[in-house]
């Protein structure tokens, strides 16, 4: 894991409240580090982390809700993001790789990879209205 992941992990068990609006381009820089280590969608041999992963998209799926502190001042997404064709693609890739390479082996990276494809889903269904 990243000094990012990390950052993102511990940052993801503090109260959203607590979270300046300020700060999602951080996070976007960090969602943006974590999914480019995704693979393509069909790429049989490789599986993301969806332990780095999930942190910062649940911080996400939290700012998009309006839950982070001072929401009523932050921006949505679209106001934020300069390019938004690495975000899509990423979610639609990680959301595709956590369907096709299940965790088999034990249920704590099972569920990861589960919650992690519903966020992504999530995301990718809210941004569509928030985005031109």
């Amino acid at each position: 894991m990243s000094t990012s992941s990390l950052l993102a992990y511990a940052l993801s068990s503090v109260s959203p409240a607590l979270l300046p609006p300020a700060q999602i381009n951080a996070l976007l820089v960090v969602l943006k580090q974590e999914l480019k280590m995704v693979p393509p969608a069909f790429s049989q041999d490789l599986t993301p982390s969806y332990e780095a992963i999930h942190p910062a998209l649940k911080l996400l799926n939290s700012y998009m809700l309006g839950q982070w502190g001072g929401s009523e001042d932050a921006g949505t997404l679209a106001d934020v993001m300069e390019d938004e064709t690495w975000f899509a693609n990423g979610l639609i890739d990680l959301a595709i790789c956590a369907e096709r390479h299940q965790p088999k082996s034990s249920q704590g990276p099972l569920q990861i990879c589960h919650f992690s494809r519903g966020i992504a889903l999530k995301i990718i269904l809210r941004s569509r209205h928030e985005m031109p």
